[in-house]
């Protein structure tokens, strides 16, 4: 069921969305016609994204990608960078600020501090950077890089948010869909994340039915587990998750779409 802008909104932000449309579909054209030119590589490329505006569980996917494959390739991560304050390509250090580097790509750095992270708007560019700097790179993840098509990837994965069904919304600046439906055809895997750990079969075949899902893509379900919290200061206790309902909680959240977060708390 869509969402349900009341009135105004709608009569304001609709010829909007239905410029922005059609632009975004000219756009798609134009590339899927070669009047727009990708570039391809020769080393595995994986791009993971989504057509929606954030909440979808990009970076734990992308960590769940480099715990996967980093003991068999010299794996490396582009980013955008969100709202970093640098500009251009730029290597990930433990030590940047978020400033210098984005929240995402510094977490991923500190996490795998063996793993090379780059943060660059120009996803060509980046790539070209960093295997001309590292030459025995055998494999990059392009984080949210869905609608950058100036790359061909070898695998492009799509998050879908189970709480946020793509289906359920309207494009920029109505709802929060960066591109149309159809979009997701371009996709190798569609993940549906963020799902309850006892989803049914019957939910599957029915999101499933929702994504319209092409016989050559393939379609698996995420769950997150979230460890036990660490205490903001030092001298604080640690309280592991199963003694959290003994504990009056106050959520605090920076990710988008949060409510499978709040939904654990509860």
């Amino acid at each position: 069921m869509k969402d349900k802008p009341n009135i105004l909104k709608f009569l304001f932000l609709w010829p909007l969305s239905a410029m922005y449309g059609i632009g975004v579909s000219f756009r798609n054209f134009c590339y899927e016609n070669k009047i727009l030119k990708s570039v391809e590589y020769d080393i595995p490329i994986i791009s993971i994204g989504n057509i929606s505006v954030g909440g979808t569980g990009k970076t734990p996917h992308t960590e769940f990608l480099i715990r996967m494959l980093k003991d068999e390739f010299s794996v490396a991560v582009i980013s955008r960078g969100y709202k970093r304050k640098t500009k251009g390509f730029r290597i990930v250090e433990e030590t940047d600020t978020h400033f210098e580097a984005g929240d995402e790509p510094l977490q991923i750095k500190k996490k795998f501090p063996d793993t090379i992270v780059a943060v660059s708007e120009n996803r060509p560019n980046g790539v070209d950077k960093l295997r001309e700097i590292y030459p025995d790179l055998n494999l990059i993840i392009l984080d949210d890089a869905f609608q950058h098509r100036k790359i061909n990837p070898g695998l492009s994965i799509l998050l879908n948010n189970y709480n946020h069904p793509i289906a359920s919304y309207y494009l920029l600046p109505l709802g929060y869909l960066r591109e149309t439906r159809s979009a997701s055809h371009r996709a190798h895997i569609v993940i549906y994340s963020k799902c309850p750990p006892d989803l049914k079969p019957i939910e599957r075949r029915i999101l499933s039915k929702e994504i319209d899902i092409r016989p050559f893509q393939y379609l698996f379900f995420s769950t997150l587990n979230y460890k036990d919290p660490k205490p903001v200061f030092i001298d604080s206790p640690s309280i592991p998750i199963d003694k959290l309902n003994e504990h009056n909680v106050l959520a605090i959240s920076g990710i988008a779409k949060s409510q499978s977060y709040v939904n654990f708390l509860k």
